[in-house]
């Protein structure tokens, strides 16, 4: 992947195209392209694949993926940002199922008025693995949520993962 069509591609174009493997081969601006984010999967239709980022990185977007149950591994997203009165959101991935989530950093700012916030993860299931990602940025949040994760089952597995906030606000009823 080069460039942001390639990138949105990946969910708009090939039916079966969330359960392959990709490469980012050169840094992406998001708004180069007027794409305001490169969300792979949606509701029910999780990302099985792997997207290696490559060490590249991705600028300017909203989420990365919807909903993951595949390998994230290698990627820095910046300067994503994002204000939602949907739950359980993040601005690498808002859901992960037994996905794994390696060696990604994200930098950018969350605001949400319900549910579970988080700067990689919003909410992961099943048996997740997040090793060695870091979050930069703020979070505001009205309702509950957390850095790397903003809730995570009992099976899920975080280790080595650093948050650097420069905001974290949690505020319960009105």
């Amino acid at each position: 992947i080069c460039n942001y069509n390639q990138l949105n591609d990946i969910d708009t174009n090939e039916p079966g195209s969330l359960v392959f493997h990709y490469k980012l081969a050169a840094d992406i601006s998001l708004h180069a392209g007027k794409l305001t984010h490169a969300s792979l999967g949606s509701n029910g239709v999780p990302f099985t694949g792997s997207f290696d980022g490559n060490q590249h990185l991705i600028r300017g977007g909203v989420t990365m993926v919807y909903e993951h149950e595949g390998i994230i591994k290698n990627l820095f997203l910046e300067n994503f940002s994002k204000s939602t009165t949907s739950s359980n959101k993040g601005l690498l991935a808002n859901y992960s199922d037994n996905g794994v989530t390696l060696n990604n950093h994200v930098f950018g700012d969350l605001t949400s008025t319900t549910g579970t916030t988080s700067l990689l993860i919003g909410r992961q299931y099943g048996r997740d693995i997040v090793v060695n990602n870091t979050a930069y940025g703020s979070i505001n949040s009205f309702s509950s949520g957390g850095g790397i994760v903003g809730y995570a089952s009992s099976n899920s597995f975080i280790y080595k993962s650093k948050v650097f906030a420069n905001q974290f606000t949690f505020s319960y009823g009105s």
